[in-house]
């Protein structure tokens, strides 16, 4: 199961072949991690507020 993103604030889920996503490893943006480097940034806050709600 994947989550895609369809717009700003929508999602749809989908299923995905396990071949095409086991293993894959997906880093965050040099933009959603604060200059400290401990914290996380308003970008990653947008960003991830469609899945929170």
């Amino acid at each position: 199961m994947a989550i895609k993103r369809t717009g700003h604030y929508s999602v749809d889920y989908e299923l995905v072949p396990l071949e095409l996503v086991a293993g894959k490893t997906r880093t965050m943006r040099d933009d959603f991690i604060s200059g400290c480097g401990h914290d996380v940034t308003d970008a990653f806050r947008m960003y991830l507020s469609p899945l929170l709600g």
